[in-house]
């Protein structure tokens, strides 16, 4: 017996009449709602009468990046083409460069309803076309200088403080921070404000020569504690400012003859999946993807979105096996 329309509403937890509009267009079904709705229906396996299923297609969404080797970036991206079938959007993923001309044969040619960008520092010429063509925008995981944008991500300073309150209750007190470079808006220069602000309530003091700054890799990770061991520099534990950071740490700690965490302690940023299936699995700050790619697609289907240009959401410490109580 083919499953009615009645059965996906009540699997969803909605009306009938919601469930038809979902699937008719008559008008918009958002978040959460159309995500219950779309779900009841694949699992239930009801298939819309031929005909009458006129959903609007909501058009296409422009990611724009400059580097998806980070672990982040791809998981986000992963995350982010996941959700956007539930919303009936095709994604194009665009590497970010300067030439203008470009994007606006792309954009000229697709029906573009929203622009995600990887990055903070942006293209002032590329932002400003976007703007004049009346498309909306979002800036994932960090915050920007064009404050137009809506920017959804965590709260930088405050996790950062909490994953060094959690280094410094295991009684660690040398800790080796690897952080990006400290632009005044940037990540790096609030996880590094974060970091010194627990070492201040903890009564104890970050020493500038255990801040080590690079690009978030892993061939940094590995680089930077390579070259604190050659300056003999004495720390028991580790907080790379990015999981694939840490991973280097942890190949360079390993590569000197120290075990982690038996030697040396080590913590992530970020809670990327590669991470956690690593031996030892990292303890890291986790920021909830999943959560920011759904508020980023709802976002583009939202017409008072703009009333809210940034959007905090919750970050959580996420104990691992890499990282123990210091001797």
């Amino acid at each position: 017996m083919a499953v009615t329309i009645r059965q996906v509403a009540k699997a969803a937890g909605v009306s009938t009449a919601t469930v038809s509009r979902y699937f008719t267009g008559s008008s918009v079904v958002l978040g959460d709602t159309a995500r219950k709705i779309g779900r009841a229906a694949e699992q239930l396996g009801y298939v819309p009468i031929r005909g009458r299923s006129k959903r609007r297609n909501p058009g296409a969404v422009a990611v724009l990046f400059s580097d998806l080797r980070l672990l982040y970036y791809s998981d986000a991206l992963k995350i982010l083409i996941e959700e956007s079938r539930r919303y009936a959007y095709h994604l194009i993923v665009l590497p970010l460069s300067g030439d203008c001309e470009k994007y606006k044969k792309i954009f000229s040619d697709s029906q573009i309803t929203g622009v995600i960008y990887f990055e903070e520092d942006l293209n002032r010429e590329i932002t400003n076309y976007i703007k004049a063509k009346n498309i909306k925008t979002v800036i994932f995981g960090g915050a920007a200088r064009d404050r137009r944008n809506k920017m959804i991500h965590i709260n930088d300073l405050a996790a950062a403080r909490a994953g060094c309150h959690y280094l410094l209750s295991l009684h660690h007190r040398d800790i080796l921070i690897l952080s990006d470079a400290p632009q005044k808006i940037s990540s790096g220069f609030q996880r590094i404000t974060g970091c010194k602000r627990a070492f201040e309530e903890e009564g104890a003091e970050l020493r500038e020569e255990l801040i080590k700054y690079g690009e978030l890799s892993w061939e940094n990770g590995r680089k930077l504690v390579l070259q604190a061991l050659r300056e003999g520099l004495h720390f028991t534990a580790v907080y790379a400012f990015s999981d694939e950071m840490a991973l280097g740490a942890i190949s360079a700690l390993y590569q000197s003859g120290l075990s982690v965490p038996g030697d040396v302690s080590v913590m992530g940023f970020d809670g990327t999946d590669t991470a956690q299936r690593m031996v030892p699995r990292l303890s890291t700050v986790r920021q909830p993807l999943r959560k920011m790619a759904e508020l980023a697609l709802d976002s583009f289907l939202n017409e008072d979105s703009e009333d809210n240009l940034e959007c905090i959401v919750p970050y959580r410490i996420e104990e691992g096996e890499s990282c123990k109580r210091a001797d």
